[in-house]
């Protein structure tokens, strides 16, 4: 933060620096917090993006720091702007992906994510507090991602796919363990009558029931 020193020389100083960095402040600052929006009108690469950095922006501690825009002229920290030329933020990129008109792709959104963390190392230096925080943002949006992924349906094709080799195999004590492993992770995908509903499956739990499979397949005696 810029001091005012007292003697005429210093004043005039600061109003200097205070002026160049007005000049170069961007406007206006948004206000409030990022208001979610649950249906946007893009691709599903980004919406993808848009929920997870969302979460990100509004549960993790790690974000703190990065969630809003850097306010260099109200913190009187008057060289943000001669170091950080693009100043980015979570709120940045979230509401540009409501606004629909920023990003195509889910990599130019990943860029200006990417650009967060690196105008902090840039302003803050590689070993200040700010970078490690930085780093651990980053690694919270890798785990939020990896979660949402794991949470999300399997294809048809993938459904059809498991379901036919099982189908194929015709072992009753397979499809029993299947069976008592979706009692005890997912109950959703079994239905009232017992049947196993494959296209309901999360992500996370068709990979463990091709384990299952592959494992029961290696057991089985040889004919």
């Amino acid at each position: 933060m810029a001091s005012q020193p007292g003697d005429a020389l210093g004043k005039i100083d600061y109003w200097i620096q205070y002026i160049d960095c007005a000049l170069k402040h961007p406007r206006p600052l948004p206000s409030g917090k990022h208001a979610y929006r649950q249906s946007l009108e893009t691709i599903p690469e980004v919406v993808e993006l848009y929920h997870c950095l969302y979460k990100l922006y509004s549960e993790e501690q790690s974000s703190v720091w990065f969630q809003e825009p850097v306010n260099a002229l109200a913190q009187e920290i008057f060289t943000y702007y001669d170091v950080v030329k693009s100043p980015m933020s979570l709120r940045h990129v979230l509401d540009n992906i409501v606004k629909g008109d920023t990003y195509s792709t889910a990599a130019q959104v990943m860029e200006d994510v990417e650009l967060i963390w690196k105008n902090s190392i840039a302003f803050n230096g590689a070993n200040s507090l700010l970078a490690t925080e930085a780093s651990k943002c980053k690694a919270a949006l890798e785990r939020i991602r990896h979660n949402y992924q794991d949470d999300q349906r399997v294809t048809l094709e993938d459904a059809d796919r498991l379901y036919q080799v099982i189908a194929s195999m015709q072992e009753q004590q397979l499809i029993d363990n299947i069976a008592e492993y979706l009692r005890r992770e997912d109950p959703t995908s079994i239905d009232e009558t017992g049947a196993v509903n494959f296209d309901m499956l999360k992500r996370k739990h068709f990979r463990n029931l091709e384990r299952i499979v592959d494992n029961y397949s290696k057991s089985r005696p040889r004919s």
